[in-house]
């Protein structure tokens, strides 16, 4: 079902992330005359009035659906009554976009903010889920999350994340990228790579490499805003000569050198809702060490070392299994991610997610 006119897709907020344009890149290529995107991208200062006067702004102009794909109405300075004032914005704003007659599509990216943002988060995602006519997920697992805690999913459809094969470009072989970045030539190297945040399991993954075997060397690669985190990861980096660390943003112009460098990419999540740090992995061809929680649980198990929940690993397991598996072990548990990384085409995700919003509209 196409949309009879061109319409203006609201997106809250921008985000750097890759995915948004991958989402909407396509959907734009085959709908030229239907389908244009406006994003709000939050101002670190004047982000909340800037959002009431950009949505104004936006439905004059005959915008009618407004995708929200992360909680950003929160105050991001510090005052007093920080949460609660963040709180009250949120619901706010959540209700201004239904006052300008807004259709409300939220892609449910994380259940919950990974950090607290509000004094009480689950009942702003409670009133997002039911102010949304409708609600994307991109796993079965989320759709058990939203009923556990009674976030509404009457309107809720499953919709994949599509994967990054070709958007970081061809790795170099393995020895011209451990060349490039200065790691040992020989030996296994395990590669952590994304945002450092606390809920990701780096201190767990510390722990268990410290009974790990030798000759091998784990790359901790990713920017930090946890200073506590980035000392403790320093530290064992100074002391362990087998840790790598580089706490630091990777332009993307590196990215596809990390990944040609390791042999696989661990992932400890301790909670996780879906995944992009996964389906870059997979993308690259990299087996995956990351436990089988949230959307993760889709992954087959032939596509790495995955473990808990009905597999009987635990991470230090899983990590000697990959210690013992051979190089062809490991070339064939990359390829199979790989191929499940291609099937999820985002051409498709981009039809599928466009078709929702003309029925919306309808």
């Amino acid at each position: 079902m196409a949309l009879k006119r061109r319409r203006l897709l609201l997106v809250l907020p921008q985000d750097a992330n890759p995915y948004q344009e991958l989402l909407y890149g396509p959907m734009r290529i085959a709908h030229p005359e239907e389908f244009r995107t406006l994003y709000w991208k939050r101002r670190p200062w004047v982000g909340i009035p800037h959002f009431f006067l950009f949505t104004l702004w936006a439905a004059a102009r005959g915008s009618r659906i407004a995708h929200v794909h992360w909680l950003a109405w929160d105050v991001r300075v510090n005052i007093p009554f920080k949460k609660r004032i963040s709180g009250a914005s949120s619901r706010g704003a959540i209700w201004w976009l239904k006052l300008l007659h807004f259709r409300i599509v939220w892609t449910v990216h994380n259940v919950l903010p990974h950090e607290q943002q509000t004094g009480d988060d689950l009942a702003v995602a409670r009133l997002l889920g039911s102010s949304a006519k409708s609600v994307i997920v991109h796993s079965d697992e989320t759709l058990a999350s939203l009923s556990t805690l009674g976030i509404r999913r009457q309107s809720a459809i499953v919709i994949p994340q599509g994967s990054y094969v070709g958007l970081y470009g061809s790795p170099p072989s393995l020895r011209d990228a451990r060349q490039r970045l200065n790691l040992p030539e020989s030996g296994r190297i395990l590669l952590y790579f994304g945002h450092i945040r606390s809920y990701k399991g780096i201190p767990q993954l510390l722990a268990a490499w410290q009974k790990s075997t030798p000759n091998s060397t784990l790359m901790i690669v990713g920017s930090s805003s946890d200073d506590e985190l980035t000392t403790r990861i320093t530290h064992a980096a100074i002391s362990d000569p087998t840790i790598e660390a580089r706490i630091q943003f990777i332009p993307d112009s590196e990215v596809a050198t990390y990944f040609g460098a390791a042999d696989a990419v661990c992932l400890p999540f301790q909670r996780i809702t879906t995944s992009s740090s996964a389906l870059l992995a997979l993308s690259f061809g990299k087996p995956l060490i990351a436990p089988r929680i949230g959307a993760l649980k889709d992954l087959p198990l032939d596509t790495g070392f995955l473990y808990g929940d009905d597999t009987d690993r635990t991470l230090p397991g899983a990590l000697q299994l990959f210690f013992d598996a051979s190089d062809e072990e490991l070339w064939t548990r990359g390829a199979n991610g790989l191929a499940y990384a291609k099937s999820l085409s985002w051409a498709g995700i981009a039809e599928r997610t466009y078709d929702l919003y003309s029925n919306i509209l309808a």
